[in-house]
């Protein structure tokens, strides 16, 4: 199945409303419009979360998931939009060939309504594993009975043969670590959770050391706004000083981000989907975008005596100046202006990238030029997307 199957999407968000009218209004919904008056307050509701998480943000509290109010909004407007973006992050995983193999056990930190363990299913689902068990960990009572309802009605909707999902009321501002289970993991999600305690989560750290599994991934994805995402590449690097760690994606390297030492840069991604039709209305009523969503994203896993790639990371789309046609990378040494002169590169923001021969080491003595080292490739040179 494929996630961006707007089908797929219909249905799944059809199981959010029924669950919204069941466990909250009490009612049966048969599939009918969602009356004015209710709409207008699921979109207030979408609307104060999403200031909360944006603009917003130095006001932020914690709890803001108490109401059923914020919950409906929530799983409206936030819920399938973080699974989709998550498949796409485990998207680009498989096919550098870093997704385990065989059964898995996963560990939500912050779980929320848990839109990563349904990305996780979907994945399962897809790629053939089984998934062995599922753990959801958050500081909200509230939520996490909502997730489990839902991880319910989501394996009887789909038929997948989905575990019980284990919870744990755990406060990951402060520690993260007191899962019942200790049992090596396989998966360890971290979605929007450095968003809400303004990028530090310590206890990412201990949980990376004894809970991951050797062959494990940590993934961590956050929104791609520039104070979200600049706090997700400074954690980054305070990780990577205090654990010794690989970070095969999007990075491939554990050198600093070269992005950190410029202030109006910030690393991030984008996937299109089509909405659902109640997240679409919910878009034109808010005056957001649609079509798109964006992310900033880590994978963390134990060090790697073989890299899972061996390329760099293209960090704009085609950049036209007087000199000619460049595209910027991020590389070890650090940011790159890699210039094809008038030849047009086909590639964007995101891709990876491999030239015929590495960029040279002496590259990075050079003078910074607008805060990138230049490279113009020499003509006939060969550059494969990989």
């Amino acid at each position: 199945m494929n996630c961006q199957d707007p089908k797929i999407l219909d249905r799944l968000e059809r199981l959010l409303v029924s669950y919204i009218y069941k466990e909250y209004l009490g009612q049966t919904w048969r599939g009918e419009n969602i009356p004015k008056h209710l709409f207008r307050s699921f979109a207030a509701s979408a609307r104060r979360l999403s200031d909360s998480f944006t603009e917003k943000r130095k006001d932020f509290r914690g709890h803001y998931l108490r109401t059923k109010e914020s919950r409906s909004g929530y799983l409206l407007y936030f819920h399938l939009a973080s699974m989709v973006r998550t498949i796409a992050v485990l998207e680009e995983i498989r096919r550098r060939g870093a997704w385990p193999a065989g059964p898995l056990r996963i560990l939500d930190v912050g779980a929320g309504s848990a839109p990563s363990l349904w990305a996780a299913a979907f994945a399962a689902s897809c790629w053939g594993n089984e998934i062995e068990s599922v753990t959801a960990i958050d500081y909200e009572r509230r939520i996490l009975s909502d997730a489990n309802k839902l991880w319910r009605a989501l394996s009887d909707d789909t038929k997948w043969k989905l575990p019980p999902l284990r919870t744990q009321v755990v406060d990951v501002r402060r520690r993260t670590d007191s899962s019942r289970d200790t049992s090596s993991t396989h998966l360890v999600f971290c979605s929007n959770v450095l968003n809400e305690v303004a990028g530090e989560a310590t206890g990412l750290g201990v949980l990376f050391r004894n809970r991951l599994d050797p062959d494990g991934l940590m993934v961590v994805v956050e929104p791609a706004l520039r104070t979200t995402s600049r706090a997700l590449q400074a954690f980054r690097d305070r990780f990577v000083e205090r654990t010794e760690c690989s970070i095969p994606f999007p990075c491939g390297h554990e050198k600093p981000c070269p992005l950190n030492l410029e202030p109006k840069d910030w690393c991030h991604f984008e996937t299109s989907w089509s909405p659902p039709p109640v997240r679409r209305r919910l878009e034109k009523s808010l005056g957001h975008q649609t079509g798109s969503l964006k992310y900033s994203y880590l994978v963390l896993r134990q060090p790697a005596a073989h890299p899972f790639q061996n390329g760099y990371r293209v960090l704009s789309d085609p950049l036209s100046t007087p000199q000619g046609n460049r595209l910027l990378l991020c590389t070890p040494g650090g940011k790159v202006a890699l210039g094809f002169g008038k030849l047009l590169p086909t590639f964007r923001r995101g891709d990876l990238l491999a030239t015929e021969t590495p960029l040279p080491e002496s590259l990075f003595q050079q003078r910074k030029v607008r805060y990138a080292y230049e490279f113009t490739l020499p003509a006939g040179s060969h550059v494969d997307r990989i």
